[in-house]
């Protein structure tokens, strides 16, 4: 015992050094998680005031909301990012060193996770717990009963790390014939998402889905442990969602193990192949796409499924309720197809900027954009080309399409509809030059564009379901309502032109105006490579 924790302990040392050493990144990585549990938060308070019912589904307001909670804090300490390592490091070919360490393969990720997991769990999970488990007791709930299901929680959350870890493993092992899993882990992650009841509890479904869903292993990952907190199962139903688990669990190891041995008889005749993979450096981002054809055609797929997954929760919601708020399902349909277009034509064109967030310039590669005699903002924009936004444009174009007969279109109308679409999808560049310009100071700046990225989740449904500090701040600080509801008001509902209108036009303007003004900050500021 004492060998194995001497052996596994840099594992995790090395993990929690990794959180402490970006922890500022890793707040900020939280907080952008947080946008997604708000905008669930709202638009089901939306779904219970447009239903007048007290319950839906056997869920109360309350219980929904508690749902949202536990669901962010499960989701946050189960997730397993082993699959993504393991395809990186097949593909940059850096997988050789790990493989030819005194270990085992899948030990090292797992103990790297748990030194992580331990600092996320104490700063994160045990205090949004330790709320929950207080309110519980004050609203009434025997101490006893509050304690035990907190147990039972923690049992069950242990099993679906576990589980989802043993999953994507077994997941990550396919990089070893595919190479790159970019494409498939979205697919994956999307999946995943809609199956373990993380967007919308299962019993919402009808009985047959619910069912099977319940069945399947992606269901202890997130739905099992919640409902265990909510306290919507009894004694039985726990103990069979536990033991459900536990197969489960076997099953993933047993299932790793089975596809490790055959990966290591393909680690003896590939072995050559990495080191000289370890040597190549990928200089066009385009060919790196169009090598990996399938992954590329896969990612595709799992943006469209993820956009097609949402609106199928719009879908579950509205056989429930006529309208949300006075909007009905074709007209939201049309708000999200709106807001994909100029979001999907940022990142087909401009998602380089992610990359002078998250490591241009704190490795120093930021230099190479200042010694050619191009303009380096306009290098760094067309430096690349990201396909996988075509998934969004697709879903975007259908909904649109789907949703045309709800307007009353003429030619005027039409043509400023074109006009929008430039002027909308500036404000998401604007917004990511912006932020990506923050890292001339700060070396790193990855999470804060994901924090402002993430602001855009709640332009794809109608504002007026939000607060007014809410409507606020995504009017006019992260302005993403009029990439997409404002405008899109005036051509479902006719309101105030000038204001919608003309507004996109204004705030785009302005928002483009300070970003390159940060930008030209930025550059005075930069230290270059070995300052």
């Amino acid at each position: 015992m004492v060998k194995l924790w001497r052996r596994y302990k840099p594992f995790i040392n090395a993990g929690i050094q990794e959180l402490i050493t970006y922890r500022v990144n890793f707040i900020l990585y939280r907080i952008g998680d947080v946008m997604g549990a708000f905008v669930a938060f709202y638009l089901w308070k939306a779904v219970f005031d447009s239903s007048q019912e007290p319950l839906i589904q056997g869920f109360s307001m309350a219980d929904i909301t508690l749902y949202i909670i536990m669901s962010f804090v499960t989701n946050l300490l189960t997730r397993s990012d082993s699959s993504f390592m393991i395809g990186d490091e097949v593909k940059d070919g850096s997988i050789i060193m790990r493989l030819l360490r005194p270990v085992h393969f899948a030990a090292s990720y797992l103990f790297t996770e748990l030194g992580s997991k331990w600092l996320i769990f104490i700063s994160v999970g045990l205090p949004f717990l330790s709320v929950i488990v207080l309110m519980k007791i004050l609203s009434g709930q025997g101490i006893v009963e509050v304690l035990g299901l907190t147990v039972l929680y923690l049992f069950s959350l242990t099993l679906a790390y576990l589980i989802n870890f043993f999953f994507n493993i077994c997941f990550g092992f396919s990089a070893f014939v595919f190479k790159n899993l970019w494409g498939s882990n979205l697919l994956k992650t999307s999946i995943v998402a809609f199956m373990s009841g993380s967007l919308i509890p299962l019993a919402f479904f009808p009985k047959v889905v619910s069912a099977i869903l319940s069945f399947l292993p992606f269901s202890s990952l997130i739905y099992t442990p919640v409902m265990i907190i909510v306290g919507k199962y009894d004694a039985s139903q726990i103990l069979q969602a536990l033991l459900l688990q536990f197969f489960w669990l076997i099953v993933m190891v047993g299932l790793s193990q089975l596809i490790w041995k055959r990966v290591q008889s393909f680690k003896e005749v590939s072995m050559k192949k990495y080191q000289r993979m370890h040597l190549i450096f990928i200089r066009q981002y385009i060919k790196q796409i169009m090598e990996y054809k399938f992954d590329f055609v896969v990612g595709v797929l799992g943006v469209f499924l993820t956009q097609g997954l949402n609106l199928l929760f719009l879908n579950v919601i509205f056989q429930h309720i006529p309208s949300l708020e006075g909007w009905t399902f074709q007209e939201i349909a049309f708000i999200y197809g709106f807001s994909l277009i100029p979001k999907g034509l940022d990142h087909l064109f401009f998602d380089n900027l992610w990359a002078l967030g998250q490591r241009l310039v704190r490795k120093g590669e930021f230099d190479k954009y200042l010694t050619r005699p191009i303009n380096p903002l306009f290098h760094i924009l067309v430096e690349t080309f990201q396909i996988d936004a075509l998934g969004e444009l697709l879903v975007g174009c259908i909904l649109l399409g789907t949703t045309v007969s709800s307007i009353a279109w003429t030619l005027p109308k039409f043509l400023i509809f074109l006009v929008c679409i430039p002027f909308a999808t500036l404000i998401y560049t604007s917004l990511k030059i912006a932020t990506a310009s923050i890292a001339f100071w700060t070396k790193q700046s990855g999470a804060m564009i994901y924090i402002f990225y993430m602001f855009n989740d709640f332009a794809k449904y109608p504002i007026s379901i939000y607060n007014s500090l809410l409507r606020w701040l995504i009017s006019f600080i992260v302005p993403f309502a009029f990439t997409a509801y404002y405008p899109a008001s005036y051509f479902l509902q006719g309101k105030n032109g000038l204001f919608n209108i003309g507004g996109l036009i204004l705030i785009s303007l302005i928002f483009f105006c300070i970003s390159l003004k940060l930008w030209d900050r930025g550059l005075d500021a930069y230290e270059s490579a070995g300052s």
